[in-house]
């Protein structure tokens, strides 16, 4: 739009030839000459608005690439042509990358701490450029880190974003700590996964030596077709996971048991309405006299378990033994014959025949828990060598396969299977798919000792992926994370494989219109095909023609 040299409303401002290049080019050093001045632009700042006029200029030397442009390499007051000022992305990208805030809260402090007129959609947009313009420095560090390294141990894993037609795969050096990249598929085999891993490898120009992932049947089949010489680590988190969710959910099953009976104690059901006669103090209500009995035993309930550390069931259990043993000593000094002691007695009751109910469960779920604490011992342990660790588990899991055997649920090691995880899964049944486990990950669970750095698991690409679905939740609803996972998703963990400095410090330096506009394009193709469908999906409605075919034979 062409506006006067100088409008009245605005502050006008000429920007000539910087005063460092006194008037040289700044490829070929050749003079430059003056050609005109733009139109002129507003520029809307922090602190007032703009108006912007440019001088442009030429250079003088046939021979150079700038002799038939228009040029001024003098910082603007604004960035990459837009009427924002460049201290506006600033602000915004301060906000979005170092405090974490949401398109609508930035919105909201522009408005109220600056003189700027913005609307919330150019706030998320520049939101979205700020983390593609961060993405793309970022991955130009990545590529200059890997320079330094002679090789690398590419980790690999996979997120479901849930309600999306891609899942997305994370692929990182696990010696640099560096994002390679992130890919999206709509489905994906051995093959494919190959194909994608020499493209990143031919991409970055690295070389790897290795491989760290769990223990997919793709991955394995990869590997084992295509690499069959480099080392492939199965992740040691994975590992003790699979054994762990089994122990849990057969934990749960005896804290629901217990949990069932002490939710139905008359204690805890009785009408608080409703009053009845106690020796000494009178008409109360049951749930009055006995509420701090109540309460304790809800405060047992509360108890929360702690993954690979703590289980809830055998916690609630040991400590309601205690709880009931002080109660029973409590109840022998008191009067039998009192409405007071009968409760407490009915109440001590009930407790104790559900502790001698789930007596052997308890008994089972400690013995495997106990298992399990030497098992992850071995695992963890830094001072063991290789042969070791592989010595010292080997002799759990054959006292496992022992007790296994004797109980006459697997005859043989042939005859294990993998099961489904339950509540009430037989515990021997349990500590058969532990050492199916360990027969089948046995092969790959140690291959980190041929890596110049020991890691044996992938479980910071876990984190990854948590932190990443963290952000987002931020963002959006829950309902719409998993579009925001496949859409933003691979630029928020490009920011959390990167040193503090780099995820906070300004995109702008780096702000190239053509960087910019193809990571645009790249992110709206996703888009659209991430939300194709969502309006104006045609609705197919065949119920008529249907019904008719399911009664009557059409054309005869």
């Amino acid at each position: 739009m062409t506006r006067p040299n100088n409008p009245p409303e605005y502050r006008t401002v000429r920007l000539g030839y910087p005063e460092t290049l006194n008037k040289k080019c700044p490829i070929c050093g050749s003079l430059v000459k003056f050609v005109y001045s733009n139109n002129g632009k507003i520029v809307h700042r922090l602190d007032e608005d703009v108006h912007q006029i440019v001088n442009l200029y030429q250079c003088t030397n046939p021979d150079c690439n700038l002799y038939n442009a228009k040029f001024n390499p003098i910082p603007r007051f604004d960035y990459s042509g837009r009427h924002f000022g460049r201290d506006v992305f600033n602000f915004i990208a301060e906000e979005f990358l170092k405090f974490k805030q949401k398109s609508n809260q930035i919105y909201l402090r522009l408005n109220d701490k600056t003189m700027v007129d913005i609307s919330l959609d150019t706030v998320a947009r520049i939101c979205d450029d700020i983390l593609l313009l961060k993405a793309n420095q970022i991955d130009q560090n990545t590529r200059e880190i890997l320079t330094k390294y002679d090789a690398v141990v590419m980790a690999m894993d996979g997120q479901d974003p849930g309600k999306s037609k891609f899942a997305l795969w994370l692929f990182t050096d696990i010696i640099s700590g560096r994002l390679l990249a992130v890919r999206h598929f709509k489905s994906l085999n051995y093959i494919k996964l190959h194909d994608t891993i020499e493209e990143i490898k031919n991409a970055l120009n690295i070389t790897i030596i290795g491989f760290l992932s769990d223990k997919q049947g793709l991955i394995v089949k990869c590997m084992d077709t295509f690499y069959p010489e480099f080392p492939h680590q199965y992740c040691q988190f994975h590992f003790l996971n699979n054994h762990w969710k089994h122990l849990a959910a057969i934990d749960s099953g005896l804290y629901m048991n217990i949990k069932s009976v002490i939710q139905k104690l008359y204690i805890h059901i009785a009408n608080s309405s409703s009053t009845v006669k106690f020796e000494g103090i009178g008409k109360k209500s049951v749930r009055e006299v006995y509420s701090a009995i109540d309460n304790d035993l809800q405060k047992i309930l509360r108890k929360s378990g702690k993954k690979f550390e703590t289980l809830r069931g055998i916690w609630v259990y040991t400590t309601l033994q205690e709880y009931i043993q002080k109660g029973v000593e409590i109840y022998a000094e008191l009067n039998p014959e009192y409405r007071y002691s009968k409760i407490l007695k009915k109440t001590l009751d009930a407790l104790t025949s559900i502790l001698n109910d789930t007596e052997q469960q308890f008994l089972d779920i400690s013995e495997g828990f106990q298992y399990f604490l030497r098992i992850k011992k071995v695992l963890s342990s830094e001072q063991s060598f290789k042969a070791e660790k592989m010595q010292s588990l080997d002799d759990i899991y054959k006292d496992i396969w022992i007790k296994v055997k004797n109980s006459g649920s697997y005859p043989e090691l042939e005859d294990l299977k993998a099961i489904l995880v339950k509540k009430n899964r037989p515990y021997k049944e349990i500590l058969g798919e532990w050492v199916r486990l360990w027969l089948s990950y046995f092969p790959g669970l140690f291959k980190y000792y041929e890596f110049p750095i020991q890691t044996r698991s992938n479980v910071e690409q876990e984190r990854a992926f948590g932190w990443e679905k963290q952000q987002l939740f931020a963002r959006a609803a829950k309902k719409n994370v998993s579009h925001l996972v496949v859409t933003r998703g691979p630029y928020y963990l490009r920011l959390f494989y990167s040193t503090p400095e780099e995820a906070t410090s300004s995109p702008l330096p780096y702000y190239q219109n053509e960087i910019i506009r193809q990571m645009r394009g790249e992110l709206n193709n996703i888009i659209s095909v991430s939300t194709e469908g969502w309006l104006n999906k045609p609705l197919t409605l065949e119920g008529f023609d249907l019904s008719q075919r399911s009664y009557y034979l059409i054309g005869e």
